[in-house]
């Protein structure tokens, strides 16, 4: 007899007008996102893109050599 793990998907996501969310992005393994300097800058840069095009408020941000941490709210 071949047991069958069944998936239930998650909830939607409840996201409210100038709620903050705290957002937070791994490598996978733990391993390293970032390798050099370049790398968060470019993070950063496409992060200012994203905030404006979005129009998205950014409270805060951690960038470690493996996972981003963002604070951030939906307008």
């Amino acid at each position: 007899m071949r047991l069958v793990e069944e998936k239930i998907p998650r909830l939607g996501r409840i996201v409210l007008p100038n709620y903050p969310q705290h957002v937070v992005q791994r490598g996978h393994n733990e391993q390293a996102v970032f390798a050099e300097e370049a790398d968060y800058l470019y993070y950063l840069n496409t992060l200012e893109e994203c905030k404006d095009l979005y129009d998205i408020k950014v409270y805060g941000f951690c960038l470690m050599i493996n996972q981003v941490h963002l604070n951030i709210a939906t307008r």
